[in-house]
């Protein structure tokens, strides 16, 4: 299922309608948009975001730009997600580190 974020605040304006999105995103649009936020009643589990790339792209100038854009746009929630990190985390996240750390 592709999330299409943006289409929120014109779905939510005018109904009495909730949505569930990261907390980072629902601040960002109750900043320009007239909504409320709210936490949820409940714990919720944390979602990984990565970056994949074929091997031979790994030293093409326009994907290493990007992939540098993309570590420096997330080096605050990386440090997050370390501090927050569960101990019991599946083992099959870990090829899926090792290649988003080469970027």
């Amino acid at each position: 299922m592709k999330q299409h974020f943006l289409a929120l605040p014109s779905l939510l304006e005018n109904a009495r309608l909730t949505a569930i999105v990261p907390r980072p995103l629902a601040r960002s649009l109750a900043r320009i948009h007239p909504l409320s936020t709210h936490e949820l009643p409940y714990k919720t589990t944390s979602v990984e975001v990565g970056v994949l790339w074929h091997e031979r792209n790994t030293a093409d100038p326009p994907q290493e730009w990007l992939r540098a854009m993309l570590k420096r746009a997330s080096e605050h929630l990386r440090a997050r997600f370390v501090e927050l990190a569960d101990p019991a985390r599946p083992a099959s996240a870990a090829p899926f580190q090792r290649i988003a750390a080469r970027a």
